[in-house]
């Protein structure tokens, strides 16, 4: 499982997403590190970056779901944070 990434939005129009990668901790882990659950902190980690908004509604594969979201190569889909604490595991 990839390792959670949270981004704060610094600036949307109708199609365009500005995006900064913001810290984040640790909640719940193993006791090394590898594993556990993490939330995001206001804190800037990145450089301000933009995609273009999406919407899964407009996907053969959405299944109708009324959610907008963006997709960063390589990396996969950057989503709307539910506020739930995110879970990783990075055990090979």
């Amino acid at each position: 499982m990839q390792l959670p990434t949270f981004y704060k939005v610094v600036r949307r129009t109708a199609k365009t997403v500005w995006l900064q990668e913001i810290q984040n901790q640790l909640i719940e882990h193993d006791g090394y590190g590898q594993a556990g659950r993490k939330i995001p902190v206001d804190i800037p980690k990145g450089a301000v970056f933009h995609k273009r908004v999406k919407n899964w509604k407009d996907c053969n594969y959405g299944g109708g779901k009324d959610q907008e979201y963006a997709y960063e190569n390589y990396w996969g889909i950057i989503e709307p944070w539910d506020g739930t604490a995110k879970y990783y595991d990075s055990y090979d």
